[in-house]
Parts: C-alpha cells; structure tokens; sequence
C-alpha cells in the first residue's frame, strides 16, 4: 500500500476517521451506560 506524504495511503483517511469515530462513540456509550446503570441499580 502506497503511503502518501503524510503517510497516509490515498482514499483511507476518511475512512479511518469513521471507523475511530465509531469506536470512540462505543466506548463512550459503553462506559457511560455501566456508569448510569450502577449508579441507579
């Protein structure tokens, strides 16, 4: 896979971001969602 000068292959940036940002928000709502349920349970 050729890397650009930013070392980044052509055509994946926006795709790595979306898939970061997916598992970013799972991670959030996972915690958040443990955190609110041992606080209310």
């Amino acid at each position: 896979m050729a890397a650009d000068s930013r070392g980044n292959a052509p055509g994946t940036t926006l795709q790595t971001d979306i898939l970061i940002g997916h598992l970013i928000s799972v991670r959030v709502m996972t915690l958040w969602s443990s955190e609110a349920h041992r606080r209310y349970q």
